[in-house]
C-alpha cells in the first residue's frame, strides 16, 4: 500500500506510532495472524524499522533501527495526528477528521524529554542528534557544565565531555543507579574519575559499536523531531569545552531547587541552586532528567500513572480497558517504569509480548 493511503472503516488491529514498539507490533502481527487487517498511524513520514536481529543470551538481543519511508509493509500505513479516541464506541479520529473503528487497539505514542526551565536560553536537553550539535557548539566556550540527571544519556555525557570542569547533579546515593547496583556503580565512578579513560576515550571517540540514530523527521504540521538517540551517541562529537583540563564533582541526593540567569557575570550565565544548600556557578546545565510519556490523549480513558504520566499495564501489557494495549516509552508497570535500559531492546521486547497477545 502506498504512503499516506486512507480509507475509513474498521480494523482488526490499529497500532498508533511509528517508532520502534509500533512498527514491530504493526510488522508481527502478520505472522500470528496471516489474514490480519493491520493499520498503523504514524505523526510522520517515516517509520522505525528494525533489522539486524540476532539472539545474544537468555535475555539480550542486538539489532540496529533505521527510520524508512513505509513501501511494501505488511500493514497499511496512514501518517496523520491522533487528534481524539473513544474507547467504548472503539474509533479513533485524525486532525483531518477522518476517523477509523478497531477491534484491539495497541497506543506506542512515545515519551518526550523532559526539560528542566525548558525556556531558560542557557538550558540544553538531549535528546536527539540536532540537540547534541547544539551542545557541541556551546561546549566550546564553556568552562563549567552543569548535568542534571543519572540515566544513561547523563552518564555517558559526564564520561564523554573533555576540558571543562563538569558539576554532576543526581538525586540518588549512587552513580548510574537506573542500571546498575552500588557495587557496579563504584567500578563506574572510577572509570568516571580515572585520567587515563579519559585519554582513551578522546582517541577512540569515533568508533562507534552500536546504533546511532542521526535521521530528522517531519511531522504532517510542519513540526520537525528528531530520532532518539542510540548508545554510544556521543561518538563522532567534539565534546570539548574551553578549558584546560577537566575536573569532575558529584553532589549527591539532591536536585536542582532554582536556576537565576547572570547576563551581567563576565565569568558565568547561571546560579544553580540545589536543595542541599550549594550554589553551582555554571555555563550551560544540561538536562538529561528522563521523558514524559504522551499519554495526554489518553487521562481520564485510561488508568495513567501519577508518577510518571505513564500508561499502566499489566505484565500482558493490557489496560484497564478492554482490547486495548500499550508498548514501549508510554506505558508503565505498576511499582516501577519500564523505561529502563536501551529504549530499542526494551521496545522489542514490549511488542513481542503485545502482538503475541493482540493476535490471540
Amino acid at each position: 500500500l502506498s504512503r499516506g493511503f486512507r480509507v475509513e472503516g474498521k480494523m482488526r488491529y490499529l497500532v498508533i506510532g511509528g517508532g520502534v514498539a509500533g512498527t514491530t507490533v504493526a510488522e508481527n502481527l502478520p505472522i500470528f495472524d496471516q489474514h490480519a487487517d493491520v493499520t498503523l498511524i504514524s505523526a510522520t513520514e517515516t517509520v522505525k524499522k528494525v533489522t539486524n536481529l540476532e539472539k545474544r543470551g537468555e535475555v539480550m538481543n542486538t539489532f540496529d533501527v533505521s527510520d524508512s519511508v513505509p513501501q511494501g509493509q505488511s500493514y497499511r500505513f496512514i501518517c496523520g495526528v491522533v487528534t481524539g479516541c473513544d474507547l467504548g464506541l472503539q474509533t479513533v479520529t485524525l486532525a483531518d477528521s477522518s476517523s477509523f473503528s478497531y477491534d484491539k487497539l495497541c497506543i506506542a505514542t512515545g515519551a518526550r524529554p523532559n526539560v528542566l526551565y525548558p525556556n531558560n536560553p542557557h538550558v540544553v536537553g538531549i535528546r536527539d542528534t540536532e540537540s547534541v550539535q547544539d551542545l557541541q557548539s556551546r561546549l566550546k566556550n564553556c568552562k563549567h557544565v552543569t548535568v542534571v540527571g543519572n540515566g544513561g544519556i547523563a552518564s555517558e555525557l559526564v564520561f564523554a565531555a573533555k576540558q571543562c570542569q563538569i558539576s554532576w547533579v543526581i538525586k540518588d546515593q549512587t552513580v548510574t543507579s537506573v542500571f546498575v547496583d552500588s557495587v557496579a556503580s563504584q567500578f563506574l565512578l572510577e572509570s568516571l574519575q580515572n585520567k587515563d579513560d579519559w585519554n582513551s576515550n578522546a582517541e577512540n571517540s569515533s568508533v562507534s559499536r552500536r546504533q546511532i540514530y542521526s535521521t530528522t523527521v517531519t511531522r504532517k504540521d510542519g513540526s520537525i523531531q528528531g530520532s532518539a538517540l542510540g548508545p554510544d551517541w556521543y561518538n563522532g562529537y567534539s565534546l570539548d569545552g574551553a578549558s584546560s583540563s577537566k575536573k569532575l564533582e558529584i553532589e549527591y541526593g539532591c536536585e536542582v531547587a532554582s536556576i537565576e540567569t547572570c547576563p551581567e557575570s563576565p565569568e558565568f550565565n547561571l546560579n544553580i541552586k540545589l536543595t542541599n544548600g550549594k550554589t553551582l556557578h555554571s555555563d550551560v546545565l544540561v538536562s538529561a532528567t528522563g521523558v514524559i510519556p504522551n499519554s495526554e490523549l489518553f487521562k481520564d480513558k485510561l488508568e495513567i500513572s501519577e508518577i510518571d504520566n505513564g500508561i499502566i499495564v499489566n505484565k500482558r501489557m493490557q489496560t484497564n480497558v478492554s482490547n486495548v494495549f500499550a508498548a514501549g516509552d508510554i506505558c508503565t508497570f505498576p511499582g516501577r517504569s519500564v523505561r529502563i535500559g536501551n529504549k530499542c531492546d526494551s521496545g522489542r521486547k514490549l511488542s513481542n509480548r503485545v502482538f503475541i497477545l493482540l493476535a490471540a
